[in-house]
């Protein structure tokens, strides 16, 4: 995917040059009111702040409240909402913000649940700001690929995400450390070495 095609597409979706921070969920992991004050937090320090919607709530009553939230603190100007996306049109949407946010309350099914789409979009680079839950933290590094907050600090992750948008440098070095983590650690070549040296172990003893 080449820098031309991230900046038309960023175009399509009418972002332009805005600092633009993705949420790529279910919306079913957190309280929505928790994201709408982080985002409200962070638009308030970046008045210009372009929110990337990916990924459909699973009840039309979850949508309509978090829409109700967002109106009410002022956020549906700044919202681009995809919905649900076609896998083929995937790759190339990850590469367009600066950066996203990925929230968990502590329950005991997201500690114990992979997260797939942090492993999507640490694959893509994208730096991420996220709740510390689970195997969250097998994914973003603290202050390498990304941030790490406790559940529920709104503040922390307001904080992190601001820096995030305010420092391009620092974006590109969490960036290429996130795609090297998962190409370390999570790509499929490398998990498939991995279970043949435990099969040949198997079968040598």
């Amino acid at each position: 995917i080449s820098e031309g095609q991230i900046a038309e597409r960023r175009s399509e979706l009418g972002l332009g040059t805005r600092p633009t921070l993705l949420l790529y969920s279910r919306f079913f992991e957190f309280d929505t009111q928790r994201l709408v004050d982080v985002l409200a937090g962070v638009k308030e320090r970046i008045p210009d702040l372009a929110i990337l919607f990916i990924g459909e709530s699973l009840y039309d009553k979850d949508t309509q409240q978090l829409r109700e939230r967002l109106d009410r603190n002022g956020l549906l100007p700044a919202i681009v909402d995809l919905g649900w996306v076609d896998e083929a049109d995937l790759s190339l949407l990850l590469r367009v913000p600066d950066a996203a946010i990925y929230l968990m309350d502590d329950t005991l099914i997201n500690r114990s649940k992979c997260p797939v789409k942090l492993a999507d979009l640490i694959a893509a680079g994208v730096p991420v700001a996220a709740e510390d839950v689970g195997q969250v933290s097998e994914y973003v590094i603290n202050g390498v690929t990304g941030f790490l907050r406790p559940t529920g600090d709104i503040a922390g992750l307001t904080d992190s995400i601001s820096f995030l948008m305010q420092d391009k440098k620092k974006c590109m070095d969490f960036s290429q450390a996130a795609q090297e983590h998962y190409a370390a650690n999570f790509a499929w070549d490398h998990l498939a070495a991995r279970l043949d040296d435990v099969y040949q172990t198997l079968i040598a003893h």
